[in-house]
């Protein structure tokens, strides 16, 4: 299910902040996107798309992979369909940060990752 490309999963305090940080950067980068589509900016959509599509190579993730790399190449007449893409999203990278917290967190850090909320904002 999970292939920590490249990574040397011993380096367990190195792959710990590694998954720390990508997880704490994904409620911001959601939210970009999600603002983007709202105010029909593409740019601003491709950007936090992109940034978010960089750290997803490393956990080998297809499908979150695949949908943020389409938010990236998004084009203006594509713009409708973003929120479904989003939603997809959204729900693939729950179930990835509840998997990765599970295999890579503290006690402390699973219940907290449990509970992020990665739906739209209010």
């Amino acid at each position: 299910r999970l292939s920590l490309t490249g990574l040397d999963t011993r380096e367990t305090e190195f792959v710990h902040e590694l998954v720390l940080t990508f997880i704490d950067h994904l409620p911001p980068l959601l939210r970009a996107i999600e603002s983007g589509l709202k105010a029909g900016d593409r740019t601003a959509v491709s950007h936090a798309a992109h940034s978010l599509k960089g750290p997803l190579g490393y956990f080998d993730h297809g499908s979150n992979q695949a949908n943020a790399l389409r938010l990236e190449q998004i084009t203006v007449a594509e713009m409708s369909r973003g929120p479904e893409l989003l939603f997809r999203l959204q729900e693939g990278l729950s179930a990835l940060t509840r998997y990765l917290a599970e295999q890579f967190g503290t006690e402390e850090e699973k219940s907290t990752y449990h509970e992020i909320d990665f739906g739209p904002a209010n």
